[in-house]
């Protein structure tokens, strides 16, 4: 699956830990901040009770599963922050935008994860009451919130999945061999534990990762992706999705254009991504996202450079594919060779000085500056490339 990159966040984030700002006490948010303090405080103590205790009945029966879940993962941190609010009417806050945020035990501090939720809260006998906590769907609520959870851990992954899937133990073990692998090749320290969402089959895939469900009858299915929300300063929740069953099956399995992969290849591209997201902007082409994964992954797609030899390099061009966030299958393998060629041509750490700079600037930019090429030119170098290498 194309690296997806699929939720902008508005807001800058907050770190689990973050000390909340004085507050004016002319706010009419301040009181419901108070109490978002406490009730975050009472859930990572395990007070189940006390976090639901300000809510009315029908809210405490939509934040019942959000409490129950949170007792079932390693929570190392939990912030919960008001944002914008109808104040209009005087003792009462509507449409009250209040994000949740958290982190898990064992991940890096800066990967903090977020749901929202809004709420409508009134005055009742001097105390704020929520009176009514809807979700929202932009922001939808973890897989612990939402079900029954296993909670698998290997000395880099955090696995979370629904009961009685198997093959757990295998994949992580698979995921351990895949990031061993890319380490060395890497030229910044990856993330020291990462986290993975784990379905069974293609409609658990799809519930997890919100991707459509595949279509079989175009012979493919999905596998994984890897993914990360951004907000303000810079990437969080950074995480991966894997379809362990189309992993693990016994026939050949496509992916990424590719017509036969293995386990360990799936997941050293997907970790790749990981690696590197965190250099992703929002205007980082597929091209180079996945060029880049391709070559930390060590892949030379030589099969489908020959084939595009034969047919003329047809709809192939980065005139176009800088202007696309997400690659086709078919153009794989021309964003395989374009970053080969730039990493042999002009080095590693040139290339990854052109990634980073995307972030700031955009690709056709980035091309002039760092390599003095428009996308016309990098078309002919890499085709001539490839004809050199698939010769």
């Amino acid at each position: 699956m194309p690296l997806a990159l699929t939720l902008a966040f508005a807001l800058a984030a907050a770190a689990c830990t973050s000390t909340p700002p004085d507050e004016a006490t002319d706010d009419p948010r301040a009181p419901l901040r108070a109490l978002l303090r406490q009730r975050a405080a009472l859930l990572l103590a395990g007070d189940v009770e006390g976090f639901l205790r300000p809510l009315s009945p029908s809210a405490r029966l939509a934040e019942e599963p959000i409490a129950r879940g949170a007792m079932a993962v390693p929570l190392a941190g939990l912030d919960l922050v008001v944002g914008d609010a109808d104040t209009s009417v005087p003792g009462r806050l509507d449409n009250a935008q209040v994000d949740f945020i958290f982190r898990y035990k064992g991940l890096p501090e800066d990967n903090t994860f977020r749901f929202r939720r809004r709420y409508r809260v009134e005055q009742q006998a001097g105390a704020p009451v929520v009176v009514e906590s809807a979700a929202d769907p932009e922001f939808p609520l973890p897989v612990w919130a939402t079900g029954p959870l296993e909670v698998s851990r290997s000395p880099h992954f955090l696995a979370l999945s629904r009961p009685g899937l198997s093959n757990v133990a295998r994949l992580l073990e698979v995921a351990e061999q895949a990031r061993a692998r890319l380490t060395p090749k890497l030229t910044i320290e990856p993330d020291r534990v990462h986290l993975l969402l784990l379905a069974s089959g293609d409609a658990q895939y799809a519930e997890l990762s919100g991707a459509p469900e595949d279509d079989p009858s175009d012979g493919s299915v999905s596998l994984a992706l890897a993914r990360a929300y951004y907000a303000g300063r810079g990437p969080e929740a950074r995480e991966m999705v894997a379809n362990v069953d189309a992993i693990f099956a016994e026939a050949g399995i496509s992916f990424e254009g590719r017509a036969s992969v293995n386990p360990v290849e799936v997941f050293q591209h997907e970790l790749a991504h990981l690696a590197v997201l965190r250099f992703n902007g929002s205007e980082t082409p597929g091209w180079v996202a996945e060029g880049a994964a391709m070559f930390l992954s060590g892949e030379r797609r030589v099969d489908e450079w020959q084939e595009a030899l034969r047919t003329g390099f047809s709809e192939l061009s980065f005139v176009t594919l800088s202007e696309q966030e997400d690659l086709e299958a078919y153009a794989y393998g021309y964003a395989n060779a374009a970053a080969l060629y730039l990493v042999e041509e002009f080095g590693a750490e040139t290339f990854w000085e052109f990634y980073r700079g995307i972030r700031r600037s955009d690709t056709a930019r980035m091309l002039r500056l760092v390599y003095k090429l428009d996308a016309a030119e990098l078309d002919s170098r890499v085709r001539e490339w490839m004809r050199r290498e698939a010769a």
